[in-house]
């Protein structure tokens, strides 16, 4: 209100004005004026703060990501993140399609990855690391940009399309060089009865942001620890545990209901999940299905329970 507020506009009769002398009720008029523009004051900032940038405060930044269901980066700046939180709503309607889920897990992770959904058909959603999604598959081949509009009706993985008459932000590029169907021999000799399950995927990141650790003693802690002898680090790789569990509820919060993941790969090879070149040496070779089959790779793996 600055100094716009009641206590300075209110008008009086001559009789209650700030006369020297004679303004005792003037000063009872004006307390009661000021305890009004308090609150008055206070309900519109209470209001400004539920909406992310109107407003120079990011306190309530928290809160906001929390009741829109958009969780903050490890290094995300306050204008990324409240640019982020006024496209909620968009980004909501795409929850389930496979190039959503990936953006959500790149946007959270501090440095920045390129994320691939893969699933068992061959489709593709790769998040590139300059905020593009590439789609790759049998029939379409496309690159989705940020920054202008993408018509309704295009598929967005994992049966999910844009409906007709909506956009989202974005423009296809053709993706000629990579068309045709990428799909990947997962565990089709280790488990070839699951050969059919289309509704199958794989989540690949490359690069991991957190170094390898070879054994469950390089994640020992020299001292006790609220785990029981072991550092809140996981085996395999040196991922705090209160971020793997962000990352899992990314996961849980953007997958499609109808999808089952097998395995969240962290590749620390560069020329692995490449889908012009799949036949090179380290990428899956059938026998992926169980952890004998991976032995000796350079990823890590996050296994669902009991698979």
């Amino acid at each position: 209100m600055g100094n716009l507020g009641i206590r300075h506009r209110i008008p009086v009769p001559s009789w209650l004005a700030n006369r020297p002398g004679f303004n005792s009720a003037y000063k009872v008029l004006y307390t009661l004026a000021a305890n009004l523009d308090i609150l008055i004051e206070a309900a519109e900032e209470g209001i400004m703060a539920a909406w992310p940038g109107s407003t120079s405060r990011t306190d309530s930044l928290p809160y906001i990501g929390r009741t829109r269901g958009i969780i903050r980066g490890e290094v995300e700046s306050d204008s990324a993140y409240e640019a982020r939180l006024t496209k909620w709503i968009d980004t909501h309607w795409n929850c389930g399609a496979s190039g959503q889920l990936a953006l959500a897990i790149q946007k959270y992770l501090g440095n920045t990855p390129k994320v691939s959904i893969i699933d068992r058909v061959g489709n593709w959603a790769i998040a590139e690391t300059n905020g593009s999604v590439r789609y790759i598959g049998p029939g379409r081949w496309y690159t989705v940009n940020p920054g202008t509009v993408l018509p309704g009706g295009l598929p967005l993985g994992n049966g999910v399309v844009t409906p007709t008459g909506f956009s989202i932000p974005g423009t296809i590029t053709p993706d000629l060089v990579n068309s045709g169907q990428r799909a990947i021999n997962w565990d089709y000799s280790s488990n070839p009865e699951r050969a059919n399950n289309w509704a199958n995927i794989w989540i690949v990141i490359y690069p991991c942001e957190w170094p390898v650790a070879g054994t469950i003693a390089a994640t020992e802690a020299p001292g006790p620890s609220v785990s029981g002898g072991f550092d809140d680090t996981g085996i395999g790789h040196t991922v705090a545990t209160n971020t793997g569990d962000t990352v899992k509820s990314l996961v849980n919060q953007w997958i499609g209901e109808h999808v089952q993941i097998q395995s969240i790969v962290w590749c620390y090879d560069s020329t692995l999940f490449d889908p012009t070149n799949l036949l090179i040496a380290g990428n899956p070779n059938g026998q992926w299905g169980n952890w004998r089959g991976r032995q000796g790779s350079t990823c890590r793996f996050w296994q669902p329970r009991g698979d």
